[in-house]
């Protein structure tokens, strides 16, 4: 999930369609997992460009994330940063380690994918603008 503060934004909710849809898979599939330990690692990882300090609670209390909004997106010499290298390569490792505990399993977690499709708007926009009581800063506009 790459997060800017109009992540969850009530005019424009796709994205905030598109997080509820991963975290009802991540809840699907996590449930897969036998061992109780492996189901509290996420598989939603959001990776804040800004507005860190405006990342719902529900997020930032919960789930790794990464904040790399003490980068500059717009310099095209970010990965040459001394800590953006290191930083990817834990996110890579993470989801590796995430990618082995689902091998193991004989399901396919992909065999209803077809069938997949976002939730609504009218489902989500109640739960954004929920946000956006719970969360000031967050900004309103």
């Amino acid at each position: 999930m790459a997060y800017t503060p109009q992540y969850f934004d009530v005019k424009h909710i796709y994205c905030a369609r598109e997080y509820r849809g991963m975290a009802k898979l991540e809840a699907e599939r996590l449930a897969r997992l036998p061992d109780p330990a492996e189901q509290r690692h996420g598989l939603i990882i959001p990776v804040v460009f800004r507005g860190a300090d405006r990342l719902p609670p529900e997020i930032s209390r919960r789930r790794q994330f990464e904040p790399f909004d003490s980068f500059q997106l717009s310099d095209p010499a970010m990965p040459m940063h001394p800590k953006f290298e290191p930083r990817v390569r834990e996110i890579a490792e993470y989801i590796t380690g995430r990618c082995d505990a689902f091998e193991a399993l004989a399901d396919d977690l992909c065999c209803d994918c077809d069938r997949f499709a976002l939730p609504a708007e009218d489902e989500v926009r109640p739960w954004v603008e929920s946000l956006r009581t719970r969360s000031l800063p967050f900004p309103r506009v």
